[in-house]
């Protein structure tokens, strides 16, 4: 049986096991979305088939310095995205000048930030594509972070995106947590990202 209490430390609690549990997949995933109604949320009682164990893996665990810390305020990691240069050199001052927080209304499709609003943003434009992490500037200037939940296409100009190792942590903050942004360039981000998969490999 397995049971949580109220959370020490982040918003969400993981459970991972080897090999994975044997639930009914939905477009090759066994994850759950809610407000699109693919998969079934686990209710108490239900029996989650799993592999055994192997003995080789037990008493292993995660290093200190890949846990994170969630009290602390958040520095987030922005990669530039093609959209970066049609914000003038002010409003990415006003971006990355100061600390902002996480907003009531965030949820899985969004971290909505709140602060100082970034004046004159550009106009919205016909809807695209967009990735996990993109952070849209709104037509109000305030930045909106996409999460796992987000739709596939949007409107807003996109000023970057998150690095990839930065969203699993800010998808642990509560609202009213301290966020703010710092650039960082596709070379150390890749690098950053390959010594990460190698180690949990």
């Amino acid at each position: 049986m397995l049971s949580w209490s109220t959370p020490k430390t982040g918003v969400r609690a993981y459970l991972a096991v080897q090999e994975g549990f044997q639930t009914t997949q939905y477009f090759n995933s066994r994850s759950v979305n809610v407000r699109e109604k693919v998969g079934t949320l686990i209710q108490n009682g239900d029996e989650l088939l799993c592999e055994p164990v192997k003995p080789s893996d037990i008493g292993k665990t995660m290093p200190a310095w890949f846990k994170p810390d969630y009290k602390k305020s958040l520095i987030l990691r922005l990669l530039p995205s093609y959209q970066f240069d049609k914000f003038s050199e002010q409003q990415q001052q006003t971006l990355f000048g100061q600390t902002y927080k996480i907003g009531k209304e965030s949820d899985r499709t969004g971290c909505r930030l709140e602060g100082q609003s970034i004046e004159n943003t550009p106009a919205t434009m016909i809807s695209e594509g967009i990735a996990y992490g993109s952070v849209e500037i709104t037509t109000a200037g305030l930045p909106i972070i996409l999460l796992k939940d987000a739709p596939t296409i949007g409107g807003y100009p996109k000023i970057g995106t998150v690095f990839s190792l930065d969203l699993a942590n800010l998808a642990q903050r509560q609202s009213g947590c301290e966020v703010s942004f710092e650039l960082i360039d596709i070379e150390t981000a890749q690098q950053l990202r390959r010594e990460f998969n190698q180690f949990f490999e």
